[in-house]
C-alpha cells in the first residue's frame, strides 16, 4: 500500500501514467468540514455504492470487486487521513490493492470511476495551477522563511537579530557611529538569513519567492540577495514582520488572484491573435486531439467547461471527438471516454504544460474555441 505523504508534482502524474494498462478505480475526495463539523465524503459513498449495484446487477465478480474497493477506501480514510488535509486522490486495483493515495489542503470534486489507467487531470490542474512560494518576513531584527503550498504554510524558520547598543544620555557612542555599528548589524543580519533562505530553497524547493515586511526590511533584503534568488522574487509587498501565518496567507492569496486573472486573459489573447495568424497554435476540440496526438503540443490551453463525451479506439487508442462509428485510423471500434480527462492526459504523456483557465477567460474560450485550444512546438506542413 503507497500513501504519499511526498510533495505533489509531476514527477507523481508521471507515475502515475505508468497504470495506463491496469484497471483502477480513481476515487477522488471532498474531505472539508462543513457547516455542521461533518465530512459528506460517507454521502457520496454510499450514493455511490448504490449506482453501482444497480448497474452491476446479479455479476457477483464485479460487486465483490467494487466492495473490497469501496473497503479499502474507507479503511485508508479511517487510518491514514490526516485531518489537516481536505482532499485526497485513491487510486485501487480491481482485487482490493491501495496502488497509490495522496492527500492534500485542497478540496477535490467527489469522483469514484472504474477504468483503464488512472484518472489524473485533477491531480494535473493542482499541479499546473498552484506553484511552490518560499515566503520571506523581514525587518531589521526579525525574520520568517515559509514555505506555501495549497494555502497552506508546509514548514516555517524564524530567525532574531540581537539588538543593538542603544545611546545613553551618560555619553558613550557618537551618532555617526552608533548609526554605522547599527547599519553593519542589519547587514549583516540580512546576509545570515540570506544563507538561511539559500538552503531552505535548496532542500525544499520552491517555484518563486515572496518577500514581505517593512518596506525599509524588504528594500535593504532585496539588495543582499544574490543574483540566482533575486531573479526568483515574484513580488514584493509590505507586511508586518510578526503578521500571523493565517493573514500572511489572506494577502499573498488576494495578489495571486489578481495575478491569475491577468495571466488567463494575456494567454487567451496570445493564443487567439496566433490561431487567427496561424502562426503555430490551433484552436478546438478537432484540431488540438490532433496535435497532442501527434505530440506537437507545446502547451495546451483548456478550461473545466469543455465537453465531455469523447471516444477513443480500443485498438490503436487514438482518441476522437465524436461523429464516427468506427476508428479512422485502424477501423477499431470505439470506446466513449471523458474527453477533458484525456485532453490533459494526453498532455501529461507528452510532457505538455497545461494552463486551465477560470473565469471570463473560460468563458471566452470556450465561446470561441469550443474550450480548448494550444500552442505548438514547431512549425510543420499542413496535410
Amino acid at each position: 500500500m503507497s500513501s504519499d505523504e511526498a510533495r505533489l508534482d509531476g514527477t507523481t502524474l508521471q507515475e502515475l501514467l505508468t497504470f495506463a494498462e491496469r484497471r483502477l478505480y480513481s476515487v477522488y475526495l471532498d474531505l472539508t468540514v462543513g457547516s455542521s463539523g461533518q465530512r459528506s465524503h460517507e454521502v457520496f459513498l454510499k450514493k455511490k455504492e448504490n449506482q453501482f449495484h444497480e448497474l452491476i446487477g446479479d455479476d457477483v465478480g464485479a460487486r465483490a470487486r467494487f466492495e473490497r474497493a469501496l473497503a479499502s477506501v474507507r479503511r485508508w480514510i479511517s487510518e491514514v487521513f490526516d485531518e489537516a488535509n481536505r482532499g485526497a486522490a485513491l487510486f485501487i486495483s480491481e482485487d482490493g490493492e491501495l496502488v497509490k493515495a495522496l492527500q492534500v489542503p485542497a478540496a477535490f470534486e467527489n469522483l469514484f470511476v472504474l477504468q483503464e489507467g488512472a484518472v489524473v487531470a485533477p491531480l494535473a490542474r493542482i499541479v499546473e495551477d498552484h506553484d511552490h512560494h518560499c515566503v520571506v518576513v523581514v525587518d531589521s531584527t526579525r525574520a520568517r522563511i515559509l514555505s506555501v503550498y495549497l494555502d497552506a504554510v508546509e514548514r516555517e524558520e524564524s530567525y532574531g537579530n540581537p539588538e543593538p547598543p542603544r545611546r545613553t544620555s551618560g555619553g558613550g557612542w557618537s551618532q555617526a557611529r552608533f548609526q554605522r555599528h547599527r547599519v553593519e548589524q542589519v547587514q549583516q543580519f540580512h546576509s545570515d538569513v540570506v544563507a538561511h533562505l539559500e538552503r531552505f530553497v535548496r532542500r525544499y524547493g520552491s517555484d518563486d519567492i515572496i518577500l514581505l515586511g517593512t518596506d525599509e526590511g524588504t528594500a535593504d533584503f532585496h539588495k543582499t540577495l544574490p543574483q540566482a534568488l533575486g531573479e526568483r522574487v515574484r513580488f514584493v509587498r509590505p507586511a508586518p514582520a510578526d503578521e500571523p501565518a493565517p493573514a500572511l496567507l489572506e494577502r499573498i492569496r488576494g495578489i495571486l488572484e489578481d495575478e491569475r486573472v491577468r495571466e488567463d486573459e494575456e494567454i487567451l489573447s496570445r493564443l487567439q491573435r496566433r490561431v487567427r495568424e496561424d502562426y503555430l497554435a490551433v484552436g478546438g476540440i478537432r484540431a488540438t486531439l490532433q496535435e497532442l496526438q501527434s505530440g506537437k503540443v507545446e502547451t495546451l490551453v483548456v478550461g473545466s467547461t469543455v465537453r465531455r463525451d469523447g471516444k477513443q479506439c480500443t485498438r490503436c487508442q487514438f482518441v476522437l471527438a465524436d461523429g464516427e462509428a468506427a476508428c479512422p485510423y485502424c477501423g477499431g471500434e470505439l470506446a466513449p471516454v471523458n474527453l477533458y480527462d484525456k485532453l490533459v492526459e494526453l498532455a501529461e504523456r507528452h510532457d505538455a504544460k497545461v494552463e486551465f483557465l477560470d473565469g471570463d477567460a473560460e468563458v471566452e474560450l470556450q465561446r470561441r474555441m469550443n474550450g480548448v485550444g494550444a500552442f505548438l512546438k514547431f512549425q510543420y506542413e499542413n496535410a
